[in-house]
Formats: structure tokens, C-alpha cells, sequence
């Protein structure tokens, strides 16, 4: 009898397959608590401010555009935007949809001296790792008998009409 049971329990978790559709106004929620962030590189302190999600149509990456202020000393308060992307992973152990591979796709602050454009983009570039690392974009619901008995891997992930729409299972 307890072999059943367990032949049915294991059956039904090998077939779990679960769509996650997390709208942009969704992440737009979670991404804004989580600024701004302030950092300092030496002598040059930046503080990024007003993430906006962006969800390229049939793309498998989440972008992300903000404003950049730099203060560099001797050349004052500069401002600019950036924009960075990232893919997405599932964190098994922690049953978590991550982004992860985060680039800096596009670094613009008006009137930076030539000296500071790299340091900006490395740090730039650490932020967006950590940041896309550090916070969820999806979690398990581990009260949902199915959901914490499988383990689970991200079968998919694609941008659909607006929206990121990922395929979790076995």
C-alpha cells in the first residue's frame, strides 16, 4: 500500500509543469523598492534611481533602464541613464526565478571626463550583477503540496505579450 502512494506521489510531481506570467507592472513593483542604490568607487560616489523594467517582445532577457548621478570631485554633479539585461535561472534549492548574466548594454552620463568612464562601467556592471543576484523575480510557493515535493528546474523562459513567461517543472 505504501508503495502506491508513493508511486502516485512521485508520478504527479514527474508530470508538474507550472507557467509563471510575471507582468512588467509586477516587476516594476519588486525592482522599485529596491532603490535607489548608492555606491562609491574611490573618489567618485554614484546613486542609481528610477528603474524601469523593459520587456523586449520574443526576447529570453529582462532589461533594465535608470538614471545615473555621479559626483566626480573637481568636475561636480554629473547625471546620465544606463541600461542592463539579464537572463533568467532557477535557484532550485531556494525555489527562485533569478536573473542572472547581467551586461551593461548602454552608459551615458553627460560631461564625464574620458579618466572616470571605465571605473563608472565597472561599477555600473557590479551593481547590475549583484543586484539581478540578490533579488528574486519569482518564488515557490512551498505551501503547494506539488510545488515543494519536485524539484524543479526552468524549462523556458520567453518575453510574451508584455509580459515574462516562464515554464518551471520536471
Amino acid at each position: 500500500m505504501t508503495g502506491i502512494v508513493l508511486a502516485c506521489l512521485v508520478s504527479s510531481c514527474a508530470t508538474f509543469r507550472r507557467e509563471v506570467h510575471l507582468s512588467q507592472a509586477q516587476l516594476q513593483e519588486k525592482v522599485e523598492k529596491a532603490f535607489p542604490i548608492e555606491r562609491r568607487l574611490a573618489f567618485v560616489e554614484m546613486t542609481f534611481r528610477h528603474p524601469q523594467i523593459l520587456l523586449a517582445a520574443g526576447g529570453d532577457r529582462i532589461g533594465l533602464a535608470l538614471d545615473v548621478q555621479v559626483e566626480v570631485p573637481g568636475v561636480g554633479v554629473l547625471h546620465g541613464r544606463m541600461g542592463a539585461d539579464g537572463g533568467l535561472a532557477y535557484r532550485a534549492g531556494r525555489g527562485e526565478i533569478i536573473i542572472v548574466d547581467a551586461r551593461v548594454n548602454e552608459l551615458d552620463v553627460t560631461g564625464l571626463p574620458k579618466r572616470y568612464s571605465k571605473a563608472l562601467r565597472k561599477v555600473a556592471a557590479r551593481v547590475a550583477q549583484k543586484y539581478f543576484a540578490e533579488v528574486p523575480v519569482y518564488r515557490l510557493d512551498q505551501s503547494d503540496f506539488k510545488q515543494s515535493l519536485a524539484r524543479l528546474v526552468l524549462k523556458s523562459v520567453v518575453v510574451r505579450d508584455g509580459e515574462v513567461v516562464a515554464t518551471v517543472g520536471l
